[in-house]
């Protein structure tokens, strides 16, 4: 089990529970990260946090930033997952839009892998 801590000094730590310990740091966020969450599967962690980053998923088994989405305003202090893990959501907290939630849909294996069979095999 871990758990992560935040940083507005562009990191997230990961720690082992169990052990106390710093397991690994996410980086790369441009002015700090603000929310984690991890997917109910413990599989992926996302990351909340401000500019062209908003939102950074990572791989729990090597942490490798999967992907990167953005929102129409940074800074994103809370991040959550749907109970199915298709849906994203991260809530702004600063006075002037505070209460704004967004909202991401991840496309199912199923809708993933029909995709790739319509792509031309030179696109892949």
């Amino acid at each position: 089990m871990t758990c992560v801590g935040v940083s507005r000094v562009q990191v997230a730590k990961v720690f082992d529970t169990a052990t106390y310990r710093e397991a690994t740091t996410v980086s790369g966020f441009m002015f700090g990260a603000h929310g984690v969450g991890y997917s109910p599967d413990q599989q992926r962690l996302a990351v909340g946090s401000t500019a062209f980053e908003t939102m950074t998923l990572w791989d729990v088994h090597n942490y490798e930033r999967l992907l990167t989405l953005a929102a129409p305003v940074g800074g994103l202090n809370s991040v959550a997952f749907s109970p199915d893990g298709n849906v994203l959501a991260g809530t702004r907290g600063s006075a002037a839009v505070a209460g704004s939630v967004y909202f991401w849909r991840a496309p199912s294996w199923a809708e993933i892998e029909e995709a790739a069979a319509a792509e031309p095999s030179g696109q892949r």
